[in-house]
């Protein structure tokens, strides 16, 4: 399994969805986890009316499983298990992050890549 985080404070949403369905066309199982403050994910891909109030999900959509709500690895992966899915299955693991804290959690700094994606806009 190969761990790739996109760490920055702009929205990278639709980014991490194209990088995830590129990965998908190549035969390969990936799960994408918005380890966001703010879990915009959670407003812009449809979930089915069951699942709105639920605190922690995951979903697919265009064949990328994407994991909403869940502070740290360790919590995706008892939930998996609840399923009765196994962590280990995925090929390719994408994790959205925007705080320190975050990229500690999701032990980001071990990942096999890290991007640090940013704008020309100015931060005061």
């Amino acid at each position: 399994m190969k761990c790739i985080g996109f760490i920055g404070k702009v929205d990278k949403t639709d980014l991490i969805s194209y990088v995830s369905k590129v990965i998908t066309c190549m035969g390969k199982k990936v799960i994408m986890i918005d380890a966001t403050v703010d879990q915009k994910t959670r407003y812009t891909v449809p979930v089915m009316s069951e699942m709105e109030d639920q605190a922690q999900y995951i979903i697919q959509q265009d064949g990328i499983e994407i994991a909403i709500g869940f502070s740290n690895i360790l919590e995706l992966k008892k939930y998996l298990l609840s399923k009765g899915d196994d962590f280990n299955d995925y090929d390719y693991v994408i994790i959205d992050a925007d705080q320190e804290e975050t990229i500690e959690e999701y032990d980001l700094k071990d990942a096999n890549e890290n991007f640090f994606v940013s704008s020309y806009d100015k931060f005061y």
